[in-house]
């Protein structure tokens, strides 16, 4: 299982992929706010995902290898998305 965060700019700019990973694996997607009560992306996240802003968008995938393989973490010196690595924070945002 995976649980990643990005921001909403991304999420749409992955739209597609998303889509596409959630035809062959469980997917679930939500804002962290409505889950939390913040998920901020500091200077250099935001310079690292390409400038991309808006609220923190959660990614939760039942199965990590697939995440990788149909969205890797960054592509093009871009971020994709960054791995909720605290064990708390995963417990709190894991959907399943």
């Amino acid at each position: 299982m995976a649980v990643v965060t990005m921001p909403a700019q991304t999420a749409l700019r992955l739209k597609d992929e998303i889509l596409k990973l959630s035809q062959s694996v469980e997917v679930k997607m939500f804002l962290a706010k409505d889950v939390v009560q913040l998920i901020g992306f500091s200077e250099e996240e935001i310079a690292g995902f390409g400038g991309e802003t808006g609220d923190a968008v959660v990614l939760a995938v039942r199965d990590l290898q697939a995440l990788e393989q149909a969205i890797p973490q960054s592509a093009s010196g871009r971020l994709n998305y960054i791995p909720i690595v605290n064990e708390k924070a995963q417990a709190k945002l894991d959907p399943f």
